[in-house]
């Protein structure tokens, strides 16, 4: 549901950005036994989730799905244009029905007012619908539950401008009134050995080695060079929200610390914490 305006004007601020899994199954309920190198993943992405414990306001991102699987508000500035790889959704219906799981879900608040300013931030346009997979599983994630703000980016945008969007999510977090955090998916190359989703992708580990160097030392310029057409070509969908989350953190005069990365079955997980 959307509810009413944000309490405040202006002093608000960033006080933390996470970059952790969206694998569906570290969701409660998903499976009762994870894939091996899974249950140390969830750890870690709990210890980063929980950093944020003190945000009232949430900020969701990860990488848009099919334009065609959602749909503009009619009442979007931009709407004329669509369909729209990206946007900011004004509701947080987050479920995993379409992965066969209709019991698994829940829905959170989104404030709108937090839509309609980070909307006009980032010049991102109004979506409504159920969130996509990667969405949802950052908002089940959560503990505990708080309104949110989920964020589709375009993963095949130039990396200069997935830095301004993270660049004004930092600003307009000020703007809020209140104590804003930021979870993003970490998702690296679905293609790093014969087990992995997309089997082995020439290149994908070195592309991988890559992105764990640049978050090792918070370099923001070595995460941009990494894609999007590489990142595309390794099938690392989480390297436009990774970067958005960089550039949120160096925004706020934050860094983002490396806590821990994995790759079981052969799809990279990246876990940090600013």
């Amino acid at each position: 549901m959307t509810t009413g305006a944000t309490d405040g004007s202006g002093s608000g601020e960033l006080v933390g950005v996470a970059l952790v899994p969206s694998a569906p199954v570290l969701v409660e309920g998903v499976s009762p036994v994870r894939p091996e190198g899974m249950d140390a993943v969830g750890e870690a992405a709990d210890g980063a989730l929980a950093e944020l414990v003190h945000a009232e306001l949430v900020v969701l991102v990860a990488a848009a799905p099919d334009p065609a699987a959602t749909t503009p508000a009619p009442d979007s500035p931009l709407a004329a244009t669509a369909p729209f790889p990206a946007g900011v959704h004004q509701t947080a219906r987050a479920g995993l029905g379409s992965l066969g799981l209709p019991d698994v879900g829940s829905d959170l608040p989104v404030p709108a007012r937090a839509v309609a300013t980070i909307a006009a931030a980032t010049e991102l346009p109004r979506l409504r619908g159920p969130l996509p997979v990667d969405l949802a599983v950052l908002a089940l994630r959560l503990r505990p539950a708080r309104p949110v703000v989920p964020v589709a980016v375009d993963s095949t945008a130039e990396a200069a401008e997935l830095r301004k969007v993270g660049t004004e999510l930092a600003a307009a977090a000020e703007d809020l009134g209140r104590r804003v955090g930021l979870v993003a998916a970490g998702e690296g190359s679905a293609g790093l050995d014969e087990r992995a989703p997309r089997h082995v992708i020439e290149g994908a580990k070195e592309w991988e080695d890559r992105l764990v160097s640049a978050l090792a030392d918070f370099d923001i310029d070595g995460l941009a060079r990494l894609g999007p057409q590489e990142a595309g070509r390794v099938a690392a969908r989480g390297w436009a929200s990774t970067l958005v989350a960089a550039a949120a953190a160096g925004a706020s005069g934050r860094s983002l610390s490396l806590r821990r990365h994995a790759a079981p079955r052969g799809l990279g997980y990246a876990i940090a914490v600013g």
